[in-house]
């Protein structure tokens, strides 16, 4: 007996709308032999037909493919009159205002999960300091160092309870680590020579940055957290400079002045095949990967001020995201 009963119950018990918001392959050949264990040889064709229909859907909407629907790009713009921090979603919608004092906030990260912000900030009078915001808590940004120093760039290890970032507090530019919540200091790094821009690798144990070490304008350098060895990955005599790993950590993002005008470049991780992704006569700066490695946000000057542009991984299809007459830009794609 092959009554629509079965593909109901077989249906609810799978989950249809888990299938059509989650749809993978793994997940529909687990529900096509739930399916098939309940039918009976004259119940076949039907079954086929509701896999058919599941794998067409998935085709015409293709869920998967997208971004996590909580991915965010963060970035800086003063649009409301001071240098704050926004974000938005992959598409360019739900703008969100997440700082509103009277810092300059600088290149913003967030934790894995997305829920804490970190950042550098400063007046014209004081010197730089780290910063975290607790999204999804109503409280103001907290301050993590106060010390009279320059400190920039921090960047969450996985977990979210520890950051990387660099400073002049001892030596000129070194890379430091911090752990929170005790906000206890350890210098991860120290070679003659300023060290700046650190950022960490997907799994945590490489960091790439800039080092002017060799009396060069800036050139990319990657080092590994457990062996303490380290390389020069970048030859250009110009300024290389905003190192982005790639998600899965093949591949490092960067911009560069090697051509004149600065553009973003992409690089094996081991400095190989070194390619200019965005050949345009404007300035492009600050790349950052979308999580799934399939695009790059970058900040660019050629509709006349700083606005974010989205391309492929590949440099196609570069597409305008904000249409602000300020300034928009160095973006972090959370």
């Amino acid at each position: 007996d092959c009554k629509m009963g079965v593909f109901r119950e077989g249906l609810v018990q799978c989950n249809l709308r888990w299938i059509f918001l989650s749809v993978r392959p793994d997940r529909l050949l687990r529900v096509v032999c739930m399916m098939f264990r309940r039918a009976s040889v004259v119940c076949l064709p039907r079954v086929v037909f509701v896999f058919l229909s599941i794998f067409l859907f998935s085709i015409h909407f293709p869920i998967g493919a997208q971004q996590n629907s909580a991915s965010r790009i963060y970035f800086v713009s003063n649009q409301g009159g001071q240098s704050d921090i926004y974000s938005t979603k992959p598409d360019g919608s739900d703008l969100v205002r997440h700082t509103n004092d009277e810092l300059i906030e600088v290149r913003p990260t967030s934790s894995q999960d997305g829920r804490i912000l970190a950042y550098y900030a400063y007046t014209p009078t004081d010197d730089a300091e780290l910063y975290v915001l607790d999204l999804e808590k109503n409280k103001p940004p907290k301050r993590l160092t106060e010390n009279g120093s320059y400190d920039q760039c921090p960047q969450f290890f996985p977990g979210g309870d520890k950051l990387i970032f660099a400073s002049d507090r001892d030596f000129g530019g070194e890379l430091y680590t911090m752990t929170l919540p005790d906000k206890k200091v350890s210098l991860l790094m120290s070679f003659p020579g300023d060290d700046y821009e650190p950022c960490l690798s997907p799994d945590a144990q490489k960091v790439a940055f800039l080092s002017r070490r060799d009396h060069t304008s800036g050139e990319i350098y990657l080092l590994d957290i457990n062996s303490g060895g380290q390389q020069r990955l970048t030859y250009s005599d110009s300024y290389d400079n905003a190192p982005a790993f790639s998600p899965d950590g093949s591949k490092i993002a960067f911009h560069s002045n090697r051509d004149e005008q600065y553009e973003i470049y992409v690089m094996d991780i081991n400095g190989d095949n070194q390619t200019n992704l965005t050949n345009h006569s404007a300035m492009d700066k600050y790349p950052s990967w979308s999580p799934n490695g399939e695009q790059i946000v970058f900040s660019s000057l050629r509709d006349g001020n700083w606005e974010l542009y989205v391309m492929d991984a590949d440099g196609e299809n570069a597409t305008r995201l904000t249409f602000n007459d300020v300034t928009d830009w160095q973006p972090y794609w959370q």
